[in-house]
């Protein structure tokens, strides 16, 4: 009788259940449970003592066909041996989002960076390599999802990613018309926490210097004097397999995406910005445009696919820095 039954019908996992239970017996919870932890690389080592019987298909069936016509023989050995030709196809997506891939990219090249960089000789030089070593094994840690009844409210932990996610949340909401004050911005946040559009532990972790630093920037007047303005303007296009992944594919991937905004400014040009939170010192913009122009392509040409036209700008407005920075075209 301790737990709502509204609960137990809207979660239907096992888990989820297990959890409820926990969450309103948790200081007695020894009193009527059992915890065993098995661990992963106990669990490993048990698959690799398994014994498999290995048998040779080929072998059997070829020895039970003594006296066969050779030319028969052979045709059976090839059907045997037969290997789908188009196995790149079956392991890949036919569907993804920019966001993954370019996350993928970023990850190949950073990983291809260390392993010239670093050999283990140097490694071993290295002062800090037992924190090195005891960061690797802090990544490997198995962490289970936030259950379902916890997401949205004050439990939830506000990540980077998060702070990434309010900040374009803000951007969005802002009026482009309008001549902001911090003030305005601060009541602006407010605002959408009143509405309970974003939690109170969210309001905290947005800071309003950030939205407003925006409002004060020449894009920004941009906006007031342009001809048409598009917010969060998702999209589908097509892009070849082997551009986004490591397979030799012929076969075209369907990307989607959300272009955070793109306008027509008072000249006829046509601008495309994203907003960028990742952290920047002054003298990293050409950084910040080497990690997401590959991002920054894809939406231009989903862009003049959809309009018929040419992006004339293509812009990422940093958060750290206060500024937009330019996007060479590739």
């Amino acid at each position: 009788g301790k737990i709502k039954p509204v609960l137990i019908k809207k979660y239907k996992k096992y888990l989820d259940w297990i959890m409820l239970v926990y969450m309103y017996n948790e200081k007695n919870i020894k009193d009527f449970s059992e915890l065993n932890i098995i661990k992963k690389n106990e669990l490993i080592a048990q698959k690799e003592d398994e014994e498999k019987d290995k048998i040779d298909v080929e072998a059997l069936i070829l020895d039970c066909l003594q006296g066969v016509d050779e030319s028969d023989v052979q045709n059976l050995r090839e059907i045997l041996n037969y290997r789908y030709p188009y196995l790149d196809s079956i392991e890949m997506p036919t569907k993804t989002s920019v966001t993954a891939i370019v996350h993928k990219n970023i990850l190949d090249k950073e990983r291809l960076i260390r392993e010239k960089e670093n050999t283990i000789d140097e490694l071993l030089k290295n002062e800090d390599f037992d924190e090195i070593l005891d960061n690797e094994s802090q990544a490997e840690k198995f962490e289970f999802p936030l259950p379902k009844f916890l997401k949205g409210t004050e439990e939830e932990k506000i990540t980077p990613a998060k702070k990434g996610t309010l900040v374009h949340l803000c951007m969005k909401k802002l009026d482009f018309s309008k001549n902001y004050t911090l003030e305005d911005i601060k009541k602006l946040i407010n605002e959408l926490c009143a509405k309970k559009i974003i939690t109170e532990k969210e309001r905290k972790a947005i800071n309003p210097w950030d939205i407003f630093k925006f409002t004060k920037t020449e894009i920004f007047e941009s906006l007031k004097s342009a001809k048409e303005v598009y917010k969060e303007e998702p999209f589908y296009i097509n892009v070849e397999a082997k551009k986004v992944t490591d397979k030799k594919s012929e076969d075209m991937i369907l990307a989607q995406g959300i272009i955070d905004l793109y306008f027509i400014d008072k000249d006829d040009k046509l601008v495309l910005l994203d907003y960028k939170t990742d952290f920047a010192k002054e003298g990293d913009e050409q950084i910040l445009s080497d990690r997401h122009k590959e991002q920054l392509y894809l939406y231009r040409d989903a862009l003049e696919n959809a309009l018929d036209r040419k992006v004339d700008r293509v812009l990422i407005y940093s958060v750290a820095l206060g500024k937009a920075i330019s996007v060479l075209p590739k």
